[in-house]
């Protein structure tokens, strides 16, 4: 069943929303909880570069929603499932097995969690100098940014040199045991 052209529309406003709503269920949820979660990166922790990542996401769930109600629904279902075993295919590449991804993978988190923790931590102390605000702004700015950066920084170590690796193929999150 073909879809209403407008409500698409409308709903493809917000990302995520018109593949609800053209029965793509697991591309939609994916699309929203990105584009939420960049932005809530992105104002929490005044990383104005989330926001660039965020409007390109909204382009493209916008176009490609703008294609789905002409579909069927089984033209649909199969292209959601395609996009999905895609994505599978992506994130198996990146997987800690690979470690020439990692690594550029890791490095380049550690270098985005110490330019947060220099720009929200370090430059303003030194400009402020124990002002009295300081302490405002420790608990209210510096302290979310440092936890973050932090936070990628460890990510991006766990990367590079690696964690617990995976002995056979059942502890594999991306193996498809239905297939």
């Amino acid at each position: 069943m073909k879809k209403n052209k407008f409500l698409n529309f409308i709903f493809s406003l917000f990302p995520g929303a018109a593949h609800m709503y053209c029965d793509q269920q697991k591309k939609g949820v994916l699309f929203m909880s990105l584009f939420v979660t960049l932005l809530f990166l992105s104002a929490t922790f005044t990383g104005v570069f989330l926001l660039g990542f965020a409007v390109v996401l909204w382009f493209y769930a916008f176009f490609d929603a703008m294609s789905l109600p002409d579909m069927l629904f089984e033209q649909r279902k199969v292209a959601d499932n395609y996009f999905m075993s895609q994505l599978k295919k992506v994130l198996k590449s990146v997987h800690l097995e690979n470690k020439s991804v990692s690594r550029i993978l890791g490095i380049g988190l550690i270098a985005a969690g110490a330019y947060l923790i220099i720009s929200n931590v370090v430059t303003p102390i030194l400009c402020y100098y124990f002002n009295y605000w300081l302490m405002y702004d420790i608990f209210h700015s510096y302290l979310p940014a440092t936890v973050f950066g932090l936070v990628i920084i460890f990510f991006g170590i766990y990367l590079i040199f690696g964690g617990k690796k995976p002995n056979d193929a059942t502890t594999d999150p991306f193996s498809n045991k239905e297939e």
